[in-house]
């Protein structure tokens, strides 16, 4: 049995959760400071030192503090490269199904029991929601000079995923 996930896709300016009003906070505040000429942010190690230097302390909301942590870098797996998926920017949800397929959906359904229990063909908001269509992941051919295997048997749909990414 292949263990099933679900994923949500939100450009930060679109979506309202906190997170992204603490994304947009920290945005805005750089921003008033490289425009009043406090300071120059080139990179996300002068953001992060930004943060930290003036943004730890809420001065009106209900939180006590802010912690920020630097990744310095993020292992990626490079060497994987698979074709876009046409109108990607349309889908809001992409759900594993077996090896190198998805079913996407250009809506979310958040609060039907059906969707809470993973019982996605049963959703009580489908007329909202519309259809899931199966997507295809292609594995491209790589540019750099690895070697891609010719069969992609053993990466799941999850795998194909992250690798997309």
């Amino acid at each position: 049995m292949i263990q099933s996930y679900e994923f949500f896709f939100f450009e930060t300016a679109h979506a309202k959760g906190a997170q992204d009003a603490a994304g947009g906070f920290i945005k805005r505040e750089a921003d008033f400071s490289v425009i009043r000429g406090r300071l120059s942010i080139q990179n996300g190690k002068d953001l992060f030192n930004f943060c930290n230097d003036n943004l730890q302390k809420p001065k009106s909301t209900g939180c006590k503090r802010r912690i920020f942590r630097y990744v310095e870098t993020i292992p990626r797996n490079t060497t994987q490269h698979f074709k876009s998926i046409a109108e990607i920017r349309k889908i809001h949800c992409v759900r594993t199904t077996n090896n190198s397929e998805l079913m996407v959906t250009d809506l979310s359904c958040y609060t039907c029991d059906q969707c809470v229990s993973a019982n996605y063909e049963l959703c009580r908001n489908f007329r909202f929601r519309g259809n899931s269509r199966p997507v295809k992941i292609v594995r491209e051919q790589s540019t750099e000079n690895h070697a891609v295997e010719e069969n992609n048997s053993g990466d799941s749909s999850l795998d194909l995923l992250v690798m997309a990414q």
